[in-house]
C-alpha cells in the first residue's frame, strides 16, 4: 500500500515524466524516471509480507491508577524465513503504542513484554497489533493486523477515610 510520501513520488513520477517527455527537457524526464525507479525500487523491497501469529496475556488486566501493567506478546513465526526486527503499532485505546519486535527464527517464537500506561483511569481496549514492513524511504507499507483483543481496566485509587469522632 502505497504511503503519503509513495503516492507524492507517484504523482510526480507522471507529472515529470509527462513533463521531459513533452517539452523535450531531459532534467525533468531523468527525475520522472528516478521516481518510477524508487518506487518499482520499493515494491521489491516489501515484497515479502511479514508472516506472524501474536497472542496477548496482559498482567494484570485490573490494576488501580498509577500501578504497573504488562501486555506479554508471544509472537510466532509462521514464514520459512527468518523475520527483521523491527517496530510493530498496538492500539491502546485511542493511542498507539510501539512494540519493539525482535528477528525471530521460523517457526520459533519470541515473547515481548511491553509496559501499558495506568496514568488515567478507564476501559481500554489493547489491540489489535499491527506488523508492517516497509522500504527505507517509506514509500511503501505492507502489513498485517492481528485478531487479538483484550479489555484492560484501570480503576480509581481508593483512599479510606477515618470517620470524624463524635
Amino acid at each position: 500500500m502505497l504511503t503519503s510520501t509513495g503516492k507524492t513520488f507517484a504523482v510526480l513520477a507522471v507529472l515529470l515524466t509527462g513533463a521531459g517527455w513533452g517539452l523535450h527537457y531531459p532534467t525533468f524526464l531523468a527525475l520522472g524516471l528516478a521516481c518510477m525507479v524508487a518506487l518499482a525500487a520499493a515494491t521489491v523491497w516489501v515484497v515479502r509480507r511479514p508472516r506472524v501469529r501474536a497472542i496477548r496475556d496482559l498482567q494484570p488486566e485490573r490494576i488501580t491508577v498509577g500501578q504497573r501493567a504488562v501486555s506479554e506478546l508471544r509472537i510466532t513465526n509462521l514464514g520459512r524465513r527468518s523475520t527483521a526486527s523491527g517496530v510493530a503499532l498496538e492500539q491502546f485505546g485511542d493511542r498507539v503504542l510501539p512494540v519493539e519486535l525482535p528477528s525471530i527464527e521460523p517457526e520459533a517464537t519470541a515473547i515481548v513484554i511491553q509496559p501499558l500506561p495506568s496514568d488515567r483511569r478507564g476501559v481500554f481496549q489493547v489491540g489489535p497489533l499491527i506488523v508492517s514492513r516497509s522500504d527505507p524511504f517509506g514509500l511503501i507499507r505492507v502489513g498485517q493486523q492481528q485478531r487479538d483483543v483484550a479489555t484492560f481496566y484501570v480503576h480509581p485509587r481508593i483512599v479510606m477515610l477515618k470517620p470524624f469522632p463524635s
